[in-house]
């Protein structure tokens, strides 16, 4: 192609909206002048990589068409042309404050910035009343619970002990029982059983005591319709129930012991004695009145 004459070829021109342009051309003025007519004192905001920040006109110069804004320390915070500040402007990145209600607006945030540190604050420490009377009841629920199986453990020992000391009871009684049947033992059953009917109230004698030991013990309760007595030792503390038989029984084998405390069972022993010898070649029928 090197060395070939050119061609021109005319084209026209292409077509432009004239609307548009004079749309811009309008928007153009109208932000410029919004830049002529601010005025020191303005308050906007600037944001530029994503941070935002409070600026203030401090000064317009009108001859070098400058503008000058602080923050709110009022430190030097941007310095821009009249024509930048309408590139500003346009793009959003400056935007005007009615600084009428620059004041309203802080109060506003700072207002609202106490009720929200409030509410926040009360709802932390409803929070924590809520998780401490929680842990409260976790406690008491514990410590009732606890109370409640020490309860049934003591409880349930002391039946233990009684379901103990009642089988060494009846283990005794029907030794003592045993040793009483037998055939050497009759005759003393007999003596026995009339001393045992002859005590009274306040008679000393030594009677098992639960660790099965004797101990000195006296005649507290005698019904002799239920044929029952009570004996307690110096201290007024239970030590045994009887009826007569048991009594007696305890007495051969062994597990008991009349103590002569006074001349009142001595009468009653010289009595039983004196009874036996002079009824001792008497007959069934004398004895018994047949």
């Amino acid at each position: 192609m090197s060395g070939m004459e050119l061609e021109y070829v005319d084209s026209d021109p292409i077509p432009v909206d004239e609307e548009v342009f004079n749309q811009a051309t309008s928007l153009s003025r109208i932000l410029l002048r919004r830049v002529n007519d601010l005025e020191p004192g303005h308050w906007f905001t600037f944001e530029e990589d994503d941070v935002c920040i409070r600026i203030k006109l401090v000064l317009k110069l009108t001859d070098v068409k400058q503008l000058l804004f602080t923050n709110r320390n009022g430190m030097k915070a941007l310095q821009k042309s009249f024509d930048e500040m309408v590139y500003f402007l346009s793009s959003g990145a400056v935007k005007p404050l009615n600084h009428e209600d620059v004041f309203s607006s802080a109060y506003a945030n700072y207002f609202n910035g106490i009720v929200k540190s409030f509410d926040e604050r009360a709802k932390r420490a409803a929070d924590e009343e809520q998780e401490a009377e929680k842990e409260r009841e976790e406690q008491e629920a514990a410590k009732a619970k606890a109370i409640t199986e020490a309860k049934a453990l003591a409880e349930a020992k002391e039946e233990a002990e009684r379901i103990r000391l009642e089988e060494e009871k009846e283990a005794r009684l029907e030794r003592a029982r045993l040793e009483a049947n037998k055939e050497e033992n009759i005759n003393r059953v007999k003596e026995l059983t009339l001393v045992v009917h002859g005590l009274n109230i306040g008679a000393w004698l030594k009677l098992p005591s639960n660790e099965g030991v004797l101990e000195e013990c006296k005649l507290a309760v005698k019904l002799a319709a239920a044929d029952k007595m009570i004996f307690v030792n110096g201290t007024e503390v239970k030590i045994g129930e009887y009826n007569t038989e048991q009594l007696v029984q305890l007495l051969v084998a062994g597990e008991a012991e009349i103590q002569e405390a006074g001349v009142e069972f001595e009468d009653i022993l010289a009595q039983v004695v004196t009874k036996l010898w002079v009824d001792r070649n008497k007959s069934y029928d004398d004895l018994t009145g047949s």
